[in-house]
């Protein structure tokens, strides 16, 4: 899920009572250079929280950080095609269900 705003009570309450009911939530820590415990739904205590890289493989400067996230993934600067079979969607969650659709295809 690539959403972001400020932190909500009822925004994280919802993602967690998913996540309890066996919906797992891969979440983008933000992209303003801030804490993303104060973000929803990066603030979400049951979700995983991913905060970006660039194409050096380095934290992204604009990158939401903090205790709330916790993995980092190349997400920045990355090219999307949709005609090579290594395309990388930017889509949090997605990219392996994205790349075995294609391979079916």
């Amino acid at each position: 899920m690539s959403l972001g705003g400020s932190s909500s009570a009822v925004e994280d309450a919802a993602v967690d009572a998913a996540v309890e009911l066996g919906v797992n939530f891969v979440v983008s820590a933000g992209n303003s250079n801030t804490d993303a415990c104060s973000q929803s739904p990066a603030s979400a205590s049951q979700c995983v929280t991913v905060m970006a890289s660039d194409s050096s493989d380095k934290f992204a400067i604009f990158s939401n950080y903090g205790t709330c996230a916790h993995i980092i993934a190349p997400v920045s600067d990355q090219p999307l095609s949709d005609g090579h079979p290594q395309a990388i969607a930017s889509i949090a969650g997605s990219e392996d269900n994205i790349y075995m659709a294609r391979r079916r295809n």
